[in-house]
């Protein structure tokens, strides 16, 4: 089998033409997708003596999904609110 450049283009076996794609691609979705807004990434953790409990119901974690942004919204709401 015979590995030509067009091959190494699509599969990414070329490292450097893969890091050169991947960069070019990052500079284009900045100046062309997305906007420029403020970004904030939320982390949340469960404690470890809680999380047995998760592990064992996924039920439970589905409610919990749910619940955490509706009370991020009332920390929202109550910021604005006494702000």
């Amino acid at each position: 089998m015979l590995f030509t450049r067009d091959i190494s283009k699509r599969r990414q076996f070329c490292l450097s033409c893969h890091h050169r794609r991947v960069i070019e691609y990052g500079e284009w979705l900045l100046t062309n997708v997305m906007q420029d807004v403020p970004h904030r990434q939320w982390v949340f953790s469960i404690p470890k003596r809680l999380r047995i409990y998760f592990l064992f119901d996924r039920k439970v974690l589905a409610k919990l999904s749910i619940c955490m942004p509706l009370c991020l919204m009332d920390v929202f709401w109550m910021t604005v609110m006494f702000s």
